[in-house]
């Protein structure tokens, strides 16, 4: 006869349920790791955000790099699209009606007497 091996049972382990108290760290501590780790990614995030903007400000960087960077945006300028002839006439009519409008208090502040 052969013989069946025998299985040993295993002990039952002493399982309770858990107190409130218990309950209540434990979702602490899973709501606390997820805020950690929520937060290490938004500044990992926002730390490659602002170097590639930084990189895109000329104006931060000095010396060499800066005066090119001038002297491209005033060749653009000088030699870009003007804007249109209307357009041109009515800034400058507007320019005129608020220098109108304001040469007395400036005049007035010099010391010249008011024109009429």
């Amino acid at each position: 006869m052969t013989e069946a091996p025998e299985t040993q049972a295993m002990p039952e382990q002493d399982s309770r349920p858990l107190t409130p108290l218990e309950i209540f760290f434990i979702k602490l501590g899973g709501i606390t790791t997820a805020a950690i780790v929520f937060l290490v990614c938004s500044v990992l995030f926002l730390q490659s955000l602002i170097e590639s903007k930084i990189d895109e400000l000329s104006f931060l960087k000095g010396g060499h790099v800066f005066w090119e960077n001038v002297e491209a945006k005033v060749d653009a300028f000088a030699n870009g699209n003007d804007i249109p002839p209307e357009r041109k006439a009515k800034i400058i009519a507007s320019i005129k009606k608020i220098a109108d409008r304001y040469r007395p208090y400036f005049e007035a502040a010099a010391g010249s007497p008011p024109h009429n």
